[in-house]
């Protein structure tokens, strides 16, 4: 018996001022006055096409990438064009450059899949498409920053009953991908 408004947005929410229960979060949390609940590990990957990846080569090393089209989904107020690696105790940040950028994720996927450059995606989405061979891993052996999903929300204590009912029907339904700490779904 729970109404749900589902406004979709890349930009930072203040759940306080502008009413909200409850916000679902990719990333690292802005605010640690909030409340939050992991609600499941989502470890990122880079991949490619076949075409791109034949056409322009694959990358050896992060600093490869300086050299390749790289496809950016603007989310939040990340810093634009920095990529952040580590593989084992080294730890690279790359500036890299590519020709389109959106903030929708679906249209970048698109790109990608017409050969456009390397983007970078979650691996529970993305692993259809590398199983399918429609997209091919890049730098496999380097990890990205994950960006684990997360029930945000004002305070613990003044949470109504329809929040903490949906909070805890996340929970549970997540509890698979929360467990998972390698993020494949």
């Amino acid at each position: 018996a729970i109404e749900v408004q589902l406004p979709l947005t890349d930009r930072p929410v203040n759940l306080v001022e502008q009413g909200f229960d409850l916000q679902l979060r990719f990333g690292e949390l802005p605010d640690s006055r909030l409340t939050a609940r992991l609600l499941a590990h989502n470890k990122r990957v880079l991949c490619a096409s076949p075409d791109y990846l034949l056409r322009a080569g694959k990358p050896k090393s992060p600093r490869d990438l300086i050299q390749h089209s790289c496809l950016f989904i603007r989310e939040n107020e990340e810093t634009y064009g920095s990529w952040h690696f580590h593989n084992g105790s080294r730890v690279e940040t790359i500036k890299v450059r590519g020709p389109l950028a959106s903030n929708d994720g679906e249209c970048v996927l698109g790109w990608a899949l017409d050969g456009h450059g390397i983007l970078m995606r979650s691996l529970w989405e993305a692993t259809p498409l590398l199983r399918s061979g429609k997209l091919q891993r890049v730098l496999s052996s380097w990890n990205l920053p994950p960006a684990d999903i997360y029930a945000v929300f004002p305070s613990r204590t003044h949470l109504t009953v329809k929040t903490r009912v949906l909070v805890d029907f996340l929970i549970a339904s997540f509890e698979p991908h929360r467990l998972s700490k390698d993020g494949a779904w």
